[in-house]
C-alpha cells in the first residue's frame, strides 16, 4: 500500500510538472502570437495611410466629396492588400457632426461589388469601440478587443492629422478566432513536448525506487542480523553504512547524469528542426515557419533551464570546506571570466584598493560574483554607459561587500521577491535568463553563515547588492 501511495505521489507531481510547463508555453506563445499580431495590425495601418496618400482626408465634407471612380479605386486598392495580410478589414474615420463615420474602406465580402454594400464612404460607424473615440480624442495608438455585429476582432487604431490638424484614425480588424486556432495549436504542441519529457523522467523514477528499495532491504537484513549476532552485527552496520554511502554517491552521481542526458534529446529536437527549417527553405509556409520558431526557442529556454536548475541544486549537496579566501584575487579572476562581456557593453568597473580576507569557499564565492557582476553588465540602462563599483567594510567580526550599479534598478517592492527562485522583473524579450541567478546567491551566502539584500530607489535609478561574511578573525576564534 505504502509503495502505491509512493507512485501515486509521483505521478501526481510529474502530471503537476506537464500542466505548469504547457500553462507557461502558452502563455509564452500566447504573448509572442499577439505581439506579432499586433506588428501586422500596425503595419497595416501605416500601409492604409500611404495607400489613400496624404491628401484623401482633406475637406471631406459629405458623401459627394470624392467621386464613385475614385472611391472604387481605392476600396478595390484596400481589399487586396487586407487579403493579402490574411485581415478581415482595414479602413479610416473621421468625425463629423460629433460622430464618427467612415472614410476609406477595405470590402468585406465578394457579394458586397454587386450592390451598394462595398461602399462606406460616410457611413456611420455604430457603435464604436471606446478605444476608437478616445484614439480620435487624443491621437494616441491603442490596440483593442470588441465585438460588434460582425464578430469579435482584435484591432488597432492609429491616429493621423491631415494639413489642417485634423485627426483621422486608421484602422486594421483581424478575426479573434484566428488568434484562438493558433494558440490551440501551440497549446497541442506544449502538451506533446512536456508529455515527451514525462515519458524520459519516468524511467529515473523507477530506478530510483529500484535503488531505495535495494537500500532498504539491505538495512532491514543488517538489523536481523545484529539481533542473531551482537558482535558480528556492529561490525556489519559499520559496512553497511560505508555500503549506503557510496550507493548515495551512486544515486546523486546518477541523479546528475539522468538529467545531464535530458538536455540531449533537447539539442537533437532543436538542430532537426533547424535542419528541417534549412531543408526545406521556401515550401514551408509562414505559419510553418512560425511553429518551427516557437519549437526551437523553446527547446533552447527548456536547456538552459535544467542546466541552471542542476547548478542550483548542487550547492549544498554536499559540506562546504572553509578556509582564508582573499576576495581581490576572486573578483579579479571573475572579472577576468566575464572581460568579453565588459568590454563588449563598454563597462566601467572600479574595484576597491584592498577587499578583505574573509572565511569562505573560493569557488562558491567566485560563483556569487559571477552572477552579481554578470548582472550588473547584462541589466544595463539602455543609453548609458555602465559603471559597476566592488567594495567592502569591516562590520563587527566579520565584512560587508557590495556590487553597484547603475543600471535599470528594482522597483522597492520587488526586493526581497528579486531572491526567489524564476523571479523575473523584467521582460524575458529584452533581458534573457531563467530567474534563477539570484537565487543562488542567496543559497551561497547563507550557506557561508551570511545573509544578502539589495537596495535600489527604483527602476533606473540603479542598484547595490550587499552581502555579509565571516571575518578571518573569527575562523581563528572558531
Amino acid at each position: 500500500m505504502k509503495r502505491n501511495h509512493l507512485w501515486a505521489l509521483i505521478l501526481v507531481i510529474y502530471f503537476a510538472g506537464v500542466v505548469a510547463y504547457a500553462t507557461y508555453a502558452y502563455q509564452a506563445a500566447k504573448e509572442t502570437l499577439l505581439a506579432t499580431i499586433d506588428r501586422e495590425l500596425t503595419t497595416a495601418a501605416v500601409a492604409l495611410a500611404k495607400i489613400v496618400g496624404p491628401g484623401f482626408h482633406e475637406d471631406l465634407t459629405g458623401p459627394q466629396s470624392r467621386s464613385e471612380a475614385e472611391l472604387r479605386a481605392l476600396s478595390t486598392e484596400l481589399t487586396e492588400y487586407s487579403r493579402s495580410a490574411s485581415l478581415i478589414y482595414i479602413y479610416s474615420v473621421i468625425v463629423r457632426d460629433g460622430k464618427p463615420v467612415f472614410a476609406a474602406a477595405s470590402v468585406g465580402y465578394e457579394s458586397d461589388w454587386r450592390t451598394d454594400a462595398w461602399n462606406s464612404f460616410f457611413r456611420p460607424y455604430l457603435e464604436p469601440p471606446e478605444e476608437l473615440m478616445q484614439t480620435l480624442a487624443d491621437g494616441k495608438t491603442r490596440f483593442a478587443e470588441y465585438k460588434d455585429e460582425y464578430g469579435s476582432f482584435r484591432s488597432v487604431f492609429m491616429a493621423w492629422k491631415t494639413s489642417k490638424g485634423e485627426v483621422w484614425v486608421a484602422g486594421a480588424d483581424k478575426k479573434t478566432d484566428e488568434i484562438q486556432q493558433l494558440l490551440s495549436r501551440s497549446v497541442t504542441h506544449s502538451v506533446a513536448v512536456a508529455l515527451y519529457f514525462l515519458l524520459l523522467v519516468v524511467p529515473v523514477g523507477l530506478i530510483y525506487v529500484r535503488i531505495t528499495r535495494k537500500n532498504r532491504d539491505l538495512l532491514e537484513k543488517t538489523v536481523e542480523q545484529r539481533t542473531l549476532e551482537l558482535a558480528q552485527a556492529n561490525r556489519r552496520l559499520q559496512d553497511q553504512a560505508l555500503d549506503l554511502e557510496r550507493s548515495n554517491k551512486e544515486l546523486e552521481q546518477y541523479a546528475y547524469v539522468a538529467s545531464h542526458d535530458l538536455r540531449q534529446p533537447l539539442r537533437m529536437v532543436s538542430s532537426y528542426l533547424t535542419l528541417i527549417e534549412r531543408k526545406m527553405g521556401s515550401d514551408l509556409t509562414e505559419e510553418m515557419k512560425t511553429f518551427i520558431g516557437f519549437a526551437v526557442d523553446g527547446a533552447k529556454k527548456m536547456d538552459v533551464l535544467i542546466h541552471d536548475l542542476l547548478e542550483y541544486s548542487r550547492i549544498g549537496k554536499s559540506g562546504i570546506e572553509l578556509k582564508t579566501v582573499d576576495l581581490t584575487k576572486v573578483v579579479e579572476e571573475t572579472l577576468f571570466s566575464l572581460q568579453e562581456s565588459i568590454e563588449a557593453a563598454k563597462a566601467e568597473v572600479r574595484v576597491a584598493d584592498q577587499l578583505p580576507a574573509v572565511v569562505g569557499n573560493p569557488v562558491e564565492l567566485g560563483r556569487l560574483f559571477q552572477n552579481l557582476l554578470g548582472n550588473a553588465v547584462k541589466y544595463k540602462a539602455p543609453g548609458r554607459q555602465p559603471k559597476i563599483e566592488i567594495g567592502g567594510k569591516e562590520e563587527g567580526s566579520g565584512w560587508i561587500v557590495w556590487v553597484r550599479d547603475n543600471g535599470i534598478g528594482i522597483d522597492p517592492r520587488h526586493h526581497e521577491r528579486a531572491f526567489g527562485i524564476f523571479q523575473r522583473l523584467v521582460s524575458k524579450e529584452v533581458y534573457e535568463g531563467t530567474g534563477i541567478g539570484l537565487a543562488v546567491c542567496r543559497k551561497i551566502v547563507e550557506r557561508h553563515g551570511g545573509r544578502i539584500w539589495v537596495e535600489s530607489a527604483g527602476e533606473d535609478r540603479g542598484c547595490c547588492f550587499f552581502f555579509t561574511l565571516q571575518g578571518e578573525s573569527k575562523q581563528a576564534e572558531s
